[in-house]
Parts: C-alpha cells; structure tokens; sequence
C-alpha cells in the first residue's frame, strides 16, 4: 500500500486511560500512519505535537520515515487540489438526504427495554432531554439545522404524540440548571434523554446518573458514544442512533413512537 494511512481518534477515552497524548501520537506514526486525527481538545492536541517533536529531535521516529509520510501527504493534496470542485445539483442533494434517513432508520436499535416503555403511549406525558450540540460547533462538524435540534425534536415528537415536552440544555448542566431539570423532569411519566458522548463530557453522564437515579422510568438515546450505554442502570430503556446528524435524530424520535427491531 503506497497511500495515505489516517489514524482513528487518538482521544479516546480508553486509549488516554493507558497512554499519555504524546505517547499515543509517537507510537500511532510508529505504527506506520500517515495522519493522525486528534478531536475535540485542543490542550490534547497540543501535548500530542509536542510528543512528535520530541520523538523526531531524538530521533525515536526516524527522520527518513517521517520524510517519506510527508512525502505521501504531499502527493495526496496535490491530488485534491487537482480535481476539479463538483457542484450537486438540488436532485442529487435531496437523493442523499433520502438515503440518510434511509440507513439512519435502519441502523437504529433498542439495545435495552426492560421495563417495556417503548413504544411510548399516546397520552403519557414524556419528557425529551436535548443537548445544545452548538455548543461543541467550534470542535464538531454540527449540520447547519441543529442549530434548533429541540424544535426540531419537538416536531418530530408531537407528530406522534401531542403529551410530548422538549427541554434544551448545556452540553455541560450544572448548578441552577440541573436543579430546574430535574424539577422539569418530576412530573413526567417517562423521561427521554438524548445523551451525547457521556464518556467526554462529565455533565452529560451526571445528568443520565441523576435521571436515573430520581426518575423510574428513563429511556436514554446515545447520539454520540456507543459505550455510553455502560452509563445506563439496569432498568433504563436504551436507544442507539450511532449518530447525532439531523437523519439519526430522527430515526431516534421514530423509534420512541414506533419502535423497530431489539
């Protein structure tokens, strides 16, 4: 293989549970990668460069090596620059949204449903739980739309069910914040939180222990971390989108009302 090798995200919280930023981005360019991916943090990303540079000053990652990565980044730009930029036209953009909802709604799964709450009953007051996903916009692609996720969710919802209430919080809840939510959430039958990246974000895995641990019937919808599911009590429902773009919202509202396959 004579291309580019890219690196998976070297932040993740089970490599940095072992490994130091430096280390991981010394041995990741060790392994053979061209390009490494560090998201989200960038004190991590700094650690990360200055492990590289040591690792080249000492010549731990050999210099000729590193010059043949270049080298094949180099090449792969220019290929980029070269090709001609393509403008989709209005039919091709609406075939790819059509084809997101498509594998979006597919991939959804109910990982969990212990207490059977799903689907949610016409009638029962449920309350849905959004992250303001702008907040990270200066670290994560967001689409454009989520800029207005919970009236987007809350449509979504009350197309099912009229009983339906949508709150919009911090990606980091604190204080008077969780206090209200928490006071939001008591007089809900069935609390609904769309639980993003737990694992990162310390505010977001709180307020999923504390729902849980204050409300009998909670159903999280992981939008961002997969492994957020090891956050989620014995009685909580758990709903997998594997996503947080605009298609896999929805498919996670879809399923509320309309569970597919466990």
């Amino acid at each position: 293989f004579k291309g580019v090798v890219v690196s998976e995200d070297l932040t993740s919280p089970a490599l940095l549970a072992t490994v130091s930023p430096e280390e991981a981005a010394v041995r990741a360019l060790l392994a053979g990668n061209d390009l490494l991916v560090l998201a989200h943090d960038p004190d991590v990303q700094r650690k990360a460069f200055k492990g590289v540079k040591a690792a080249l000053e000492s010549n731990r990652i050999p210099k000729e090596a590193f010059v043949r990565s270049q080298e094949r980044l180099k090449a792969l730009i220019s290929r980029k620059q070269a090709s001609s930029a393509r403008v989709f036209s209005q039919e091709e953009d609406g075939a790819g949204a059509s084809l997101a909802t498509m594998v979006a709604s597919q991939a959804v799964r109910i990982e969990a449903d212990p207490q059977k709450l799903l689907p949610i009953a016409k009638g029962l007051r449920a309350g849905i739980l959004v992250p303001r996903l702008w907040d990270i916009a200066d670290r994560v692609v967001i689409d454009e739309e989520i800029r207005g996720a919970a009236a987007l969710v809350q449509g979504w919802a009350q197309a099912h069910s009229a009983s339906c209430d949508v709150l919009e919080i911090p990606i980091q809840p604190g204080g008077d914040m969780l206090d209200l939510t928490f006071e939001w959430a008591a007089g809900m039958d069935v609390v609904v939180h769309f639980c993003f990246d737990a694992h990162r974000f310390a505010g977001q895995r709180k307020l999923l222990e504390q729902l849980q641990a204050s409300c009998p019937k909670v159903v999280a919808v992981l939008i961002g971390n997969p492994w957020d599911r090891l956050y989620a009590g014995a009685s909580t429902t758990v709903v997998n989108t594997f996503g947080f773009r605009v298609s896999q919202l929805a498919a996670g509202v879809n399923i509320l009302f309309r569970p597919a396959r466990s």
